[in-house]
């Protein structure tokens, strides 16, 4: 149960909860912070709350009572302040007792009725009142603020019946469901200025008519003195699917390994294959078995639909968002410095940990730091490449984990980017091999993640590790030979191959050392993986 507050919240209605200071002043001491830790999508529960205000609030009417749609400024110690984007509603306590601890915020009796603050998003009344409020196009404002509720070009207008629920998978944002037709995605942690994952996701669908998206269907936003926008929420399509492209990897990774045991292979050396696979055919006879034609040709779609987000990404009007921009000079050295800051602070993070690691894993990262030069001096070639290619908006935060899978085609979702960069960094532009190293380092972390998810497997991953790389190189270099071929003819990759596998490279080796650091700090066991995948770039550039 949520703790009871220092003193009750009292108000004659609803509505008039935040006339007086004395419950604003309760809700922003004590009762906030409290609620944001239970909460699943508050990204600061690490950090040390100094205090919560409610900056900015609009009054939203539905049925008998509406909601506070209010702005929550976070500040902490030793890090910069965040703005959170709350609905609070009320019920009595018979209803609210049905809720789950972590949408009930604090007792407040209204109207002498006792009962609880809670997330509005649990209350049927206010949800089904969103979805009508964007159909309508509706409007609410109080004192310069502006709610806007702005329907999408393609919206339909008939949508009676649509059962609206609440989805409680682990996110930064909350979602609604309405019919199994229409997805709501409420923005919690918000800024302002202009929304990527929003930009990216109209354009895409109402400029590009890119299909491969949940299409965009409307928009929720604030307006606030001297013209600042925050972006509240996105409506799309609910696309109906079995799981994300990480799920779909894992099984196959599943019956792969666990044929590899049956069949006894494990203490075999495994077969050679070719560097590059022209169809399924040309697979050795033991992987086609293994691997199967399902799964080969799933990889060739993915690559297919990763190579036709990127041309429509770059098919805007010359100069404008969504166009692809030449290198300019310094910008590769740029990169290659940031990337030198990262490099060092990981490698340094990495040296701190080595007694926290198990010794077959302090032994390969001792091992690392022994190379740390050839990364350096791979970093510091990239500023001297004389053929990076194009520029253009990407997804940000490519992987398989975005991709989801319908039973026949993937649909990619979420292009809000790196969610620990502000709006300005994520609306940048890179190079496309950016995405497409998110999408290769996935391929690495789902060998590896199939092994140690099944304890069975992972007693004698040793045996089993061979397997993994050659299932790894093959469906790798399949995904990225057909993503190539796809975007012959665009200019948006450098001019060959062998500039192109330079470029790839790098932006692999920066995404594994990114890596190295998550899991440095959130899974120590699983620091093998980005390990060896830097391990396997220094080799790969020694190589060539």
């Amino acid at each position: 149960m949520a703790p009871a507050p220092q003193r009750p919240l009292r108000a004659s209605s609803w509505g008039a909860l935040f006339a007086g200071p004395d419950n604003v002043r309760i809700l922003e001491s004590s009762e906030l912070a409290a609620w944001l830790r239970r909460t699943r999508w508050f990204g600061g529960k690490a950090s040390t709350i100094e205090s919560c205000r409610i900056d900015d609030r609009v009054y939203l009417p539905a049925g008998e009572l509406g909601a506070w749609l209010g702005i929550i400024r976070v500040k902490y110690r030793g890090k910069h302040a965040e703005n959170y984007a709350v609905l609070l509603g009320w019920c009595p306590n018979v209803d609210a007792d049905a809720m789950p601890d972590a949408t009930r915020v604090t007792p407040a009796v209204v109207d002498g009725v006792p009962g609880y603050i809670v997330d509005a998003l649990y209350l049927p009344t206010f949800r089904d009142a969103l979805f009508h409020y964007l159909v309508e196009g509706r409007e609410f404002a109080l004192g310069d603020l502006v709610v806007r509720f702005l329907p999408g070009r393609t919206l339909a207008q008939e949508h009676e019946g649509l059962q609206a629920r609440v989805l409680n998978a682990e996110q930064s944002n909350s979602a609604v469901v309405y019919g199994d037709r229409y997805l709501a995605k409420l923005y919690r942690k918000v800024e302002y200025g202009v929304n990527p994952d929003l930009e990216v996701t109209r354009y895409l669908t109402e400029q590009a008519g890119f299909a491969h998206i949940p299409a965009y269907r409307g928009a929720v936003e604030m307006l606030g003195p001297e013209g600042k926008t925050l972006v509240l929420a996105m409506f799309q399509d609910w696309v109906p699917n079995q799981g994300d492209a990480w799920s779909l990897t894992l099984r196959s990774l599943a019956g792969y390994y666990q044929s590899v045991q049956d069949k006894e292979l494990a203490q075999q050396p495994a077969p050679e294959y070719p560097e590059h696979l022209d169809n399924f055919e040309s697979m050795p006879e033991l992987y086609r078995e293994l691997i199967g034609a399902d799964y080969f040709g799933l990889v060739d779609k993915l690559a297919a639909r990763t190579a036709g987000l990127h041309r429509a990404m770059a098919s805007g009007k010359e100069g404008g968002a969504f166009t692809a921009d030449p290198q300019e000079e310094g910008q590769l050295e740029a990169f290659s410095q940031a990337t030198h800051e990262l490099m060092r602070s990981r490698f340094e993070m990495l040296r701190s940990l080595l007694d926290i690691l198990k010794d077959e894993i302090r032994l390969e990262a001792e091992e690392l730091l022994r190379l740390e030069p050839e990364v350096d001096r791979i970093f510091s070639a990239l500023a001297r490449d004389p053929g990076p290619g194009k520029l253009t908006r990407i997804h940000g935060d490519y992987h398989l984990g975005q991709v989801l899978f319908t039973g026949e085609d993937f649909v990619v979702l979420d292009f809000e980017g790196e969610p620990d960069k502000p709006h300005s960094e994520r609306r940048r532009k890179y190079s496309p091999l950016k995405d497409v190293a998110g999408m290769v380092r996935s391929f690495h972390y789902a060998v590896h993640a199939a092994i140690l998810q099944h304890p069975e497997w992972a007693e004698h991953s040793e045996a089993l590790n061979p397997w993994a790389t050659a299932w790894y190189r093959m469906i790798a270099t399949r995904f990225l030979d057909q993503y190539l071929e796809g975007m012959l003819g665009t200019e948006l990759l450098p001019a060959d191959r062998a500039a192109t596998m330079r470029l790839l490279r790098a932006f692999i080796l920066e995404k594994a050392v990114y890596e190295l650091g998550y899991e440095l700090n959130n899974r120590p066991e699983w620091v093998a993986i980005p390990l060896q995948g830097i391990r396997h770039i220094v080799r790969s550039y020694a190589a060539s």
